[in-house]
């Protein structure tokens, strides 16, 4: 998932002189490129400072926008190419949504300990930007000996000696926005409240 925006650009006027042709003809390629450095800033302005501006284009927020100019006079002379170039960024302010399960009670195996497996699956995340599968993953737990451990996706959590824990789960984006904390109890279904 990419952070996407249209926007309306406008290519910006350039001007061009030449010894015998007073209207010279202007040429504007425009090439559209992927950006993957998301910490590019605004370059300058597209139009000129009267606000005339040329041509249009459409083109989505994570690209650059290149405008090559090149001037023909009449004789059929070429200039040499000029080029003005825009990147484009949105700042990424909204953090991932979690969408938090209620606390479970499980029965312990044979052995008296809890599983809990997969239990950063169980929640459904989003995020404006970044794809889910890119989101970094903060997730622990208190064991019985009242030390945090650190809990991966996929992982499996073997608990003994507990009637309850609190797993705390969130979710951090590239742009370092952190969701807000799933607490999710877990507590062994043969314990009497």
């Amino acid at each position: 998932m990419s952070c996407v925006s249209p926007l309306e650009l406008t290519a910006p006027e350039i001007a061009v002189s030449d010894n015998c042709d007073s209207n010279p003809t202007i040429d504007v390629q425009i090439e559209i490129i992927e950006i993957t450095d998301t910490t590019t800033i605004f370059s300058e302005d597209f139009c000129n400072r009267e606000g005339n501006c040329e041509r249009d284009i459409i083109t989505e927020i994570g690209t650059s926008v290149r405008y090559i100019y090149t001037a023909t006079d009449a004789s059929g002379n070429v200039s040499e190419s000029a080029k003005v170039e825009a990147y484009f960024i949105v700042p990424d302010d909204e953090a991932p949504v979690a969408e938090c399960i209620e606390n479970i009670e499980l029965a312990p195996e044979d052995n008296g300990v809890i599983v809990v497996d997969d239990i950063i699956d169980l929640i459904s995340v989003t995020d404006n930007c970044t794809d889910e599968s890119e989101l970094v993953i903060d997730a622990f737990y208190e064991d019985s000996n009242e030390e945090f451990v650190s809990v991966g996706r996929g992982d499996s959590v073997f608990l003994s000696g507990l009637s309850s824990t609190v797993f705390a789960i969130s979710f951090e984006d590239a742009a370092s926005n952190r969701s807000e904390s799933c607490l999710i109890t877990i507590t062994d279904s043969g314990t009497d409240p």
